[in-house]
């Protein structure tokens, strides 16, 4: 569902009812389910467009609203943490939208067994992300920036001088 969402797309859920008019309790706890996590989320699907220059990342898809980035996880990571290769600017907040929970986040380098040839340069990092507790959910993140406009410009900068030196 998040993958069509975050296209802008509309998802069918094909549940009929049974004869007397009831929904199948199977389905009546599917469509609580979705609507639950839909409404937790809704922010990120309600106006946002796709905006795929913010990470070089295939296990992520990327919105955004204004100063808001959201982050959709279809995949939802095994790791408790992300790096967001090339993102180098710190965003005021960090939301994760499922549970309203505000995890840690900084600019720090990556381990050397990791680095990029960008070689000490920092990169956005979000801690302590409680994706475990997010079974059969799909992880929304908020992050808002003071001037997004500015963020990706610079960003589509970056790799247009990283591209021409190839």
């Amino acid at each position: 569902i998040d993958r069509i969402l975050c296209k802008g797309g509309n998802y069918l859920l094909n549940v009929g009812p049974k004869p007397d008019g009831t929904l199948p309790e199977e389905a009546e706890h599917l469509l609580r389910t979705i609507g639950g996590w839909h409404t937790r989320v809704q922010e990120a699907y309600q106006g946002p467009a796709p905006t795929p220059c913010f990470a070089e990342r295939p296990d992520f898809l990327t919105t955004r609203n204004g100063n808001n980035l959201y982050l959709h996880f279809p995949d939802s990571p095994e790791a408790c943490g992300l790096s967001l290769h090339p993102l180098d600017i710190l965003p005021e907040s960090v939301t994760l939208l499922n549970t309203g929970e505000t995890p840690a986040f900084a600019l720090d380098t990556m381990p050397t067994l990791y680095q990029q040839p960008d070689g000490q340069k920092p990169f956005l990092h979000i801690y302590n992300l409680p994706f475990d507790r997010l079974s059969g959910e799909v992880p929304v993140l908020r992050l808002t920036f003071s001037d997004l406009d500015a963020v990706e410009e610079k960003l589509r900068a970056a790799k247009l001088a990283k591209e021409s030196r190839f």
